[in-house]
This record gives C-alpha cells, structure tokens and sequence, in this order.
C-alpha cells in the first residue's frame, strides 16, 4: 500500500527525480512519522519512517515543502495530539452566556 500511495502522489514533485526509501520503525505515536532528505539539484533522495502506512502521505506532504523550499538537507517529525489523526474535540451550537456569574 505505501508504494501506491507513493508512486500516487510523484506526480506533485513535477521537476524532481526523487527516491524515497521507506521503513516501518519507532516513531512518535500510531499515526507518527518521521522525513529526511537532501537534495542536490532536482535529485532528491528522502527517507521515511513510519508505524502506520496512513502517515505516509503526511510526510510526502513535507517532503513536497522541502522539494519548493531552498533547503538543501531536511529532518523533520510530527504526530497527531489525539492517537488517530482527525479527531478533533468540540462544541457546536449557541456558545453559553457568562451571565450566571
């Protein structure tokens, strides 16, 4: 699955000849993930450590940053507050008055 979701997503490093070698490994919570890469030129070789294959697309988002940045060599980790990326805590509908006080 990582390698559809790779080969997927190349077409947005248009003017990049990028290898990426990826590996499941210890990474900050499930959906945690960590990117490096250098690049010399349009030549980009980037790695990508995961736990779960879901967080490859947001270190290929990353990676996609460093390729238009002017960075020449890049680390870079993230993973979600909550253990699953998306799930967010709220309330909805008329906020409460502070007139009870």
């Amino acid at each position: 699955m990582v390698e559809k979701i790779i080969s997927a997503y190349k077409k947005n490093f248009a003017g990049f000849d990028v290898n990426i070698e990826t590996s499941i490994g210890e990474v900050s919570g499930l959906e945690g993930f960590k990117v490096s890469g250098q690049k010399l030129g349009n030549k980009i070789e980037a790695q990508i450590i995961y736990k779960n294959e879901h967080a490859v697309r947001y270190a290929l988002n990353q990676l996609l940053a460093f390729a238009n940045s002017e960075k020449k060599d890049f680390t870079y980790q993230s993973a979600p507050d909550f253990p699953v990326r998306g799930v967010v805590e709220g309330f909805y509908g008329k906020p409460s008055s502070m007139s009870f006080i």
